[in-house]
């Protein structure tokens, strides 16, 4: 990646943002139900992976569309093959981050190892028509997050 890398990216931290979950909006703090318990479910490793699976095949179909550039750690690597992109994914560590740029629409997914979600920044909403199918055929679900007033 050039050197600019790094300004873009804080320029994306800035921007609105998406969730990509296993649930199809964000639960209330104060709601009936188990969600600590069905969440814990999909932390287990076995969980882990399906939902890490769905969202690197999501990268892997945008991937037809646009370049993709995706860091790991202090390595960037621009359209890696499919088989090592979804080795990859489905490998990172708990505590680790892998970031997925497609700058031609100014994306950039966020997914930490640790969690059942991704984080989508966007600057325009022209992705989010073809994100949501993407999601919903990989059987997650994409959302806003409410704004906090």
């Amino acid at each position: 990646m050039d050197s600019g890398v790094d300004e873009r990216i804080e320029l994306y931290l800035k921007m609105p943002y998406w969730i990509i979950d296993f649930i199809p909006k964000q639960v209330p703090a104060f709601c009936f139900g188990q969600y600590s318990d069905i969440e814990k479910y999909y932390l287990e490793e076995e969980q882990l992976k399906r939902l890490r699976k769905a969202y690197a095949e999501m990268m892997l179909v945008l991937n037809c569309y646009m370049d993709m550039d995706v860091q790991m750690g202090a390595v960037w690597m621009r359209n890696p093959d499919p088989d090592s992109f979804i080795r990859i994914f489905m490998n990172v560590q708990r505590n680790h981050l892998i970031r997925v740029l497609f700058e031609q629409e100014s994306l950039m997914f966020d997914y930490f190892g640790c969690d059942t979600y991704m984080t989508v920044y966007h600057q325009y909403e022209n992705c989010r028509d073809l994100l949501e199918k993407i999601a919903l055929a990989k059987g997650v679900f994409l959302f806003d997050v409410p704004k906090e007033e």
